[in-house]
């Protein structure tokens, strides 16, 4: 998992921009999280699509930067804690 420090961490995992089940948001450079977060991202867009419950990719907005800090136009996502997901329709 990544270290925090200071309002950025350290140690992140970049989240595939072109992953099985899921779609992210294009020209960002927003795709880094702690690892349970791009892990669980990446199970769950796999198995909502490999079941069926999903008839499209899940749609990935920004984690965070790749050295984390501050995000424009969010007061969180400093961390690789935060992401945001388009609902499935």
């Amino acid at each position: 998992m990544g270290r925090s420090i200071r309002n950025k961490y350290y140690a992140g995992k970049e989240l595939i921009k072109d992953g099985f089940g899921y779609i992210f948001r294009p020209g960002r450079q927003t795709n880094w999280g702690i690892e349970p977060l791009v892990d669980g991202l990446r199970k769950i867009a796999a198995y909502m699509m490999g079941s069926g419950r999903a008839s499209t990719d899940m749609y990935v907005g920004d984690l965070s930067s790749a050295r984390g800090g501050q995000l424009g136009g969010h007061k969180s996502h400093r961390r690789g804690r935060d992401v945001d997901i388009g609902f499935y329709a």
